[in-house]
């Protein structure tokens, strides 16, 4: 039997060249710094030590002291199930959830990739389309959260629907539903509704609707778990979907012309903003085309028709903070970068239809003109070094002193390495269990006596602190100067002298807004 290897597609090595590049530089700036930036990566960290120590994603649930957000039930747990399991391949949290969380936003280019070459038909076309997703500054960030997953699953979702392979459309769109509820949300709104709309096949409504039905096998249970007030509170939710500015995630910024048209590196870690000029004046020729177009022959493509609803429903998404309600108008702008680049690079496929002569040089041109007005400040953006968040330092009133404490505090952790072997056991006396699990060394995630005893630290002493910590099987205490948040200065240094004198711990690293003691 004669075996042949088909030849490569010129078009897919490219995006793959187009995907190892974006790989690398977005690889290179989420290692730039030797944290989890902000919030949200430190809550994801110890949702996945907890599914991967306890092999679920129940939480212990306890209604008189329910009071925070984790990232496991209620929440949808998808994306820290994943990271779990990730994790056990090589026990380095930090490592994890850096390299794959870039690896799946690259993935997004290919599936990007194959989801426009169904829908246009062509393979210059979908890598145009990549090309400009990877290049415009406001699809996707480094930055660590369920969105990631959530996002790139629409591409295979829509794929799926368009060749009419229901059943994997329908298990990616219950996967988004059970990954993060406002990516849901606006896919189902924004994206799912529109494509129904156009195509009008009784199959993609089933689809949908068994995708939401699927889905209630998660929500149901975890409703009557929690009761609805605590469910809307682990959701994220304040009183059901956001109607306030403040809600918004973008505090009431009312985005111009000027916000899409000048990429900048003064934006949010989460969900960077802008367009570029070339891009926005591509978009413009290619309403120009699309409306000769429709001129001439009295119709559009479906295609079309379906990119410019989207386009038009997101970018009202985007601008929502004009308006009186709203749902989150600042992370729309990954969404609106999707409809916005498929139409956008409809004008550079028709230059090169017109020239076919000049084709590779117009798509060269293409390419060199999106980086200098769009990707380098792109680039740039994802090379920044985030801070850690809030969750570290005092809250001192005075901004030098909260500065220098905050510091000292990211440093102690930093050090660790330098002063405790990786696998540890440590109590944490001040904060959650986060910081600790993502540098290596093990704490009980969610540990509700220990959560007991940290909500009223000051009220015991450092006999209590021993005894829970060999009740635990802890090898060192940590307290830092989090713990003034929520304790009285007088009294938290009572405690610590209590803890010096007592002879039960030896101080390790030590500094002022750091102690770290060894359990004796």
């Amino acid at each position: 039997m004669d075996f042949k290897i088909q030849k490569p597609q010129i078009w897919i090595i490219l995006v793959l060249l187009l995907t190892g590049a974006f790989f690398l530089a977005y690889h290179q700036g989420a290692f730039s710094y030797p944290w989890l930036e902000d919030g949200d990566p430190w809550h994801h960290a110890m949702g996945a030590f907890y599914v991967a120590e306890e092999h679920t994603y129940s939480i212990p649930y306890y209604p008189e002291t329910y009071a925070r957000r984790v990232y496991l039930e209620p929440y949808p747990p998808s994306y820290d199930i994943l990271m779990a399991t990730l994790y056990q391949l090589n026990g380095d949290m930090y490592w994890t959830f850096k390299f794959f969380n870039v690896l799946l936003i690259s993935l997004g280019l290919i599936f990007a990739f194959y989801m426009m070459k169904r829908l246009f038909k062509s393979e210059k076309y979908a890598f145009l389309v990549t090309v400009g997703l990877a290049m415009i500054p406001c699809f996707m960030s480094h930055f660590i959260w369920a969105q990631t997953l959530a996002v790139i699953l629409m591409f295979p979702a829509i794929y799926a629907l368009h060749k009419r392979e229901y059943l994997a459309a329908t298990i990616c769109m219950t996967a988004i539903i059970i990954t993060q509820p406002s990516t849901a949300f606006i896919f189902g709104a924004f994206f799912f509704l529109p494509y129904l709309f156009i195509r009008r096949k009784a199959m993609i409504l089933v689809s949908g609707a068994a995708a939401g039905l699927f889905s209630l096998g998660y929500y149901i249970p975890t409703i009557m778990k929690f009761g609805w007030q605590d469910f809307t509170k682990g959701m994220g939710w304040v009183s059901g979907f956001s109607t306030t500015l403040l809600e918004s995630g973008s505090f009431g910024v009312k985005y111009g012309l000027m916000d899409f048209i000048i990429p900048s590196t003064r934006t949010m870690i989460d969900q960077p903003i802008g367009v570029g000029i070339f891009l926005i004046l591509s978009f413009f020729v290619s309403l120009f085309f699309l409306f000769d177009f429709y001129k001439r022959n009295k119709y559009l493509p479906k295609v079309f028709k379906l990119s410019l609803l989207w386009f038009i429903l997101t970018f009202l998404g985007t601008i929502g903070n004009y308006f009186p309600i709203n749902f989150v108008p600042h992370r729309f702008w990954v969404f609106f970068a999707i409809p916005f680049v498929m139409l956008a690079v409809y004008s550079i496929h028709k230059f090169t239809d017109i020239l076919p002569k000049l084709k590779w040089p117009i798509i060269i041109v293409f390419i060199l003109m999106t980086f200098w007005t769009s990707g380098y400040i792109k680039y740039q953006t994802q090379n920044l070094k985030w801070g850690p968040g809030s969750s570290f330092g005092p809250e001192h009133p005075d901004p030098q002193v909260n500065m220098m404490l905050y510091q000292e505090e990211i440093n102690g952790y930093l050090a660790l390495n330098q002063n405790v072997p990786k696998g540890s056991s440590i109590m944490e006396l001040c904060w959650d269990e986060e910081k600790i699990i993502t540098y290596g060394y093990y704490a009980p995630p969610l540990d509700e006596e220990i959560m007991r005893f940290r909500n009223n630290l000051t009220e015991h002493s450092a006999q209590d602190i021993y005894n829970l910590a060999k009740k635990k099987n802890m090898e060192y205490v940590l307290l830092t100067g989090t713990c003034l948040r929520n304790a009285d200065m007088d009294m938290l240094n009572k405690l610590l002298e209590d803890i010096t004198s007592s002879k039960l711990f030896g101080p390790v690293y030590n500094t002022q807004s750091f102690f770290l003691l060894r359990v004796i």
